[in-house]
């Protein structure tokens, strides 16, 4: 996420000079590190702005920041940016800035008032994208990042020898996430030094989905306790976690006690469950840790649980049967999109496409990155950050699951 100023700190302003721009706006003045004009090449952008605005300094090194496009709680404009600026492709030594800067409050004239920010030396970061089989794959669609949830991006498609290459970056962390046909996404962090001879090979995986998140792959201590079907009432979630579909008053029902578990065998709370008996949704609820989630079910019916988290990714278990002794435990660990759910939308292309925004692997979850205000995501209340659950469709829409503090929230995306 990013992390930008604190309260109100000012930044320094830039060098008063004769070639100051006479008119007002948000100056901001690069400069490098012996704190001389830079002319930069300039991406920016901010909270609400979009698509970010790319322009060029003058040879003064002055840029004019847009106006906000959003405001804070105090309905006064939001003064942050992400602010890129890269030296010409012809400079023998370039130099770069890429990072969060807090802008003048207003139209200011640059001998005044105007922010700096001071480039760094920098270099090209490459990555070569190869298969399993250490074969380069050509076409794989690579973004870089400053955060996992950031108001910029650059991208490149490989070539014939799967290299990517991101011209002139500066120093730092990045992130970087890797979509290529018939192979999984690929989200990592790059350590990027000013030394353009280094190339990080990358190594995708066949398949599809989405991989489990970094934070959710260490072990946890609370183990999954055995719990037979005469557990007390206290230990049952509250009647709004699990509910029963598909009623039938001919049919006869029965209870189903369910576990969900993560890949070491602990108990996992907060992961959406469905169970399923021939093609139609029977029941489902929110799984509540080493403790059983009960539903209706019904009676007799070979059934098939499936297991959503945001984090510990898929799970499903057939052939289960109600009033089973110990009930039925799904073992989460498939990627997301990957379990044959009937009603689900498994192609991660197709969700994208429908929210009209990126789905990023942020450590935690498989977050939206909501940037555009005009997209259907944003329209549809998808809020920055949510993390993605499941998306299916109903009649001709597409209702994408969302995971928000803690609760799921399902929005339907405009046509």
């Amino acid at each position: 996420m990013l992390a930008p100023y604190q309260g109100e700190v000012e930044q320094p302003r830039a060098l008063a000079g004769d070639d100051a721009p006479p008119t007002q706006a948000r100056w901001v003045q690069v400069l490098d590190e012996d704190e001389r004009a830079l002319a930069s090449r300039v991406m920016v952008s901010a909270p609400g702005l979009w698509p970010p605005v790319v322009t060029r300094s003058d040879e003064a090194g002055y840029v004019a920041l847009p106006e906000p496009g959003a405001r804070g709680p105090g309905k006064e404009p939001m003064r942050f940016y992400e602010f890129l600026a890269r030296s010409d492709d012809d400079d023998d030594e370039p130099r770069a800035f890429w990072g969060v800067i807090q802008g003048p409050g207003g139209p200011v004239f640059a001998e005044e008032g105007a922010r700096f920010v001071r480039a760094a030396p920098a270099a090209d970061l490459r990555l070569g994208i190869v298969d399993a089989e250490g074969a380069p794959v050509e076409g794989a669609f690579v973004r870089l990042s400053r955060d996992s949830l950031a108001l910029l991006h650059l991208h490149v498609t490989t070539r014939e020898d799967g290299v990517a290459a991101f011209r002139q970056i500066p120093p730092g962390t990045y992130y970087v996430t890797i979509d290529a046909d018939r192979h999984s996404r690929r989200t990592l962090q790059v350590q990027h030094e000013a030394d353009d001879a280094f190339m990080l090979n990358v190594e995708l995986l066949e398949g599809g989905g989405l991989r489990m998140p970094e934070a959710w792959r260490a072990p946890v201590a609370q183990v999954l306790g055995q719990s037979s079907s005469k557990s007390s009432a206290s230990e049952a979630p509250s009647p709004e976690d699990a509910t029963s579909e598909k009623k039938d008053d001919e049919v006869a029902r029965e209870a189903l006690e369910i576990y969900v578990a993560d890949p070491q065998g602990a108990g996992v709370s907060g992961a959406w469950v469905e169970v399923w008996q021939a093609g139609e949704r029977v029941a489902s609820g929110v799984s509540a840790g080493s403790r059983a989630l009960h539903v209706q079910v019904p009676a007799g019916a070979p059934l098939t649980v499936y297991a959503t988290h945001p984090g510990w990714g898929e799970g499903q278990l057939g052939g289960v049967k109600a009033g089973a002794r110990g009930g039925a435990t799904v073992r989460l660990g498939r990627p997301l999109l990957s379990a044959p759910v009937p009603d689900r939308v498994r192609s991660m292309s197709a969700i994208e496409a429908a929210l009209e925004q990126r789905i990023v692997d942020t450590g935690s979850g498989h977050q939206i990155d909501v940037v555009d205000p005009q997209s259907a995501a944003a329209r549809a209340g998808v809020e920055r950050g949510d993390a993605l659950v499941f998306a299916r469709r109903v009649g001709g829409e597409m209702r994408v699951t969302v995971s928000r503090g803690g609760s799921f929230l399902e929005v339907a995306l405009p046509q």
